[in-house]
């Protein structure tokens, strides 16, 4: 008898492929053993881990008929949206896919400042969940997530401080609590870091090397952890004299 299984085939793994085998008789035999959902019949259906080469017997009382079918099962390309974070309300921070290749799509796209770059900034206006979908060359896909965790203010820094000498405002201290290894920089206007301290009681008197700071503005990147997740605050402040 004709036996036909079609052409070689490719899936993704995870993914299952049916056969619509032709031919006539009256005994089926598929390899390799049981490979196959209903190994009795032309039409059924496999889940193979790895690219495997399918063969199917049909014989009648007198001759018997083969095909074979090659299935390639593609890998997954790799889809990492890193650990969940945590922001305070009015707050962002960057986001960052680990991917080993393909196009990346974010959702929901609110509150991201691209949904098919790798690193968007997030800025939700309350707590999201992000998937990020990986497609790679040949149509398989991956997904992944991460929750942006929006807070109440939980580190604060004025908007500004004057240290002229006058005893009023003279340093720039955070204040807040529940923060674990609080770290905070501050930046001047060409990405220079002019002051840093992991101890809130540490504040800045508007000097880097001995030497005061032009007036303008600088921002600050404070990063810790709270309540074991990653928390990153970001911002402006204004140094006045």
């Amino acid at each position: 008898p004709d036996v036909e299984l079609g052409n070689d085939t490719a899936i993704c793994k995870g993914e299952s492929i049916y056969f619509n085998g032709t031919g006539t008789g009256n005994a089926i035999a598929w390899n390799p053993p049981g490979a196959v959902d209903d190994p009795y019949s032309l039409n059924t259906s496999a889940t193979p881990s790895q690219s495997t080469m399918f063969k199917l017997e049909v014989s009648d009382n007198f001759c018997t008929g083969r095909d074979s079918i090659f299935v390639m099962v593609q890998d997954l390309p790799v889809a990492d949206a890193g650990q969940d974070v945590l922001i305070e309300d009015g707050g962002y921070i960057q986001i960052n896919a680990s991917t080993s290749s393909g196009d990346i799509s974010w959702s929901p796209s609110e509150g991201l400042s691209c949904d098919d770059c790798s690193s968007p900034i997030a800025s939700p206006a309350k707590t999201t969940t992000y998937i990020v979908t990986v497609t790679d060359s040949v149509g398989c896909t991956s997904i992944d997530t991460i929750d942006v965790v929006v807070l109440e203010s939980v580190v604060n820094l004025p908007m500004a401080f004057s240290p002229n000498g006058d005893g009023v405002n003279d340093y720039l201290f955070a204040e807040g609590q529940y923060v674990a290894h609080f770290y905070l920089r501050i930046f001047n206007r060409w990405g220079k870091v002019v002051f840093e301290t992991n101890d809130m009681q540490i504040g800045w008197d508007g000097k880097f090397s001995g030497s005061e700071q032009p007036l303008g503005t600088y921002v600050y990147v404070i990063t810790g952890t709270l309540y074991e997740e990653p928390y990153v605050k970001q911002g402006n402040i204004s140094l006045i004299r």
